[in-house]
């Protein structure tokens, strides 16, 4: 998943991608890719929720929207 990518940018740079066991490339790029994300998801959520609740409360202070 994704590993022609790495390996053209590995390759851009004068290095080369060593795959140990064919077999589990796919496997941990895909989960490490989905963790990434869920990573960056969780941040993303978190800081929506966060500006969401500083705006109610400002609304709630100042009696009105901001």
């Amino acid at each position: 998943f994704g590993a022609e990518y790495v390996e053209a940018a590995l390759a851009a740079q004068g290095r080369r991608l060593l795959v140990v066991d064919p077999a589990g490339v796919d496997d941990d790029l895909v989960g490490d890719v989905t963790e990434i994300l869920t990573s960056l998801c969780v941040r993303l959520y978190g800081r929506r929720v966060a500006a969401d609740r500083v705006r109610r409360a400002v609304e709630a202070v100042t009696g009105g929207p901001v």
